[in-house]
C-alpha cells in the first residue's frame, strides 16, 4: 500500500522567511529551545523556575504548542573527528584509548542507546472576524442566494499578509522574551532549518542525515 505524502499530512502551503503558511489560513513560526537541566539546580532554584514559567504561560492570551522530540543521536561526525585525531596521534597508549572509544561509540550507535531530546515551541496566528450580524440578518441569509453568501465569504482575506505576519511576530517576541527571562536560550528557526526539521521528523529511519545547525549552537 502506497504511503500518504508528507505534504498532505502537514497541511503546509508554503514556508517563506521562517514563516509557515498553513492551508487553513493560519501562520506559524517554530522556536528551538535549549532545555534547563533541573537536576543541577537546588530546590529553591527549581521552584523559582517553575513559578516563572507558570507566570509566563498565564500572561499569554493565545495558545502555544510545546513539542518534545526524542531521537537517536547521530554520532557520525563525532566519530570522524576521533578517527582523524587517531591518525594524528603518535603515542601508542593514546591510540589504543581512542580506538577503543570509537568502537564503543559505534556499538552504542547500533543499539540506539544514545538519545537526545529537542524542545520546540510553535507560535501560531489565525485571524478571525467577529460577526456583527444580528439574528434577523442571519435568519434572512438562510434564504438568500449562494451568490450573496459568496460576497461575504472570508473577510479575513482583507487583512494583508504583512499584517498577519506582523501579528505573528508580536506573539513570537512575547514568547522569546518570556522564555529568555526564565533563562532559556531561544532560537527562531529559518526556512531551511524548518524544512530540515520536518524531513528528520518524517524520516526516522535515516536518523539524521544532517544535524540541525541551530541545535548545535
Amino acid at each position: 500500500m502506497k504511503g500518504v505524502p508528507t505534504q498532505k499530512i502537514l497541511k503546509i502551503k508554503n514556508i517563506n522567511k521562517g514563516v509557515m503558511f498553513l492551508e487553513d489560513g493560519s501562520l506559524a513560526k517554530i522556536l528551538a529551545i535549549d532545555g534547563i537541566n533541573l537536576s543541577l539546580k537546588s530546590e529553591e532554584e527549581k521552584q523559582v523556575i517553575a513559578s516563572q514559567f507558570q507566570s509566563f504561560l498565564n500572561s499569554l492570551d493565545f495558545d502555544l504548542q510545546i513539542v518534545v522530540h526524542s531521537r537517536q543521536k547521530n554520532l557520525a561526525a563525532y566519530i570522524r573527528n576521533l578517527e582523524k585525531r587517531l591518525e594524528e596521534t603518535t603515542e601508542e597508549l593514546m591510540q589504543t584509548q581512542i580506538r577503543e572509544y570509537i568502537e564503543f561509540l559505534k556499538y552504542l550507535g547500533k543499539t540506539g542507546s544514545i538519545m537526545r531530546k529537542d524542545f520546540f515551541v510553535v507560535v501560531s496566528y489565525r485571524p478571525f472576524i467577529v460577526s456583527k450580524e444580528g439574528f434577523l440578518t442571519k435568519f434572512k441569509s438562510l434564504f438568500s442566494k449562494k451568490e450573496k453568501t459568496k460576497e461575504k465569504e472570508s473577510e479575513e482575506e482583507k487583512l494583508s499578509q504583512e499584517k498577519k505576519i506582523e501579528q505573528l511576530n508580536q506573539r513570537v517576541d512575547l514568547v522569546v522574551d518570556g522564555l529568555t527571562n526564565i533563562g532559556l536560550n531561544v532560537i527562531i528557526l529559518e526556512t531551511k532549518e524548518i524544512i530540515e526539521l520536518f524531513y528528520n521528523l518524517y524520516n526516522p529511519g535515516l536518523i539524521e542525515i544532517n544535524n540541525l545547525e541551530v541545535l548545535s549552537r
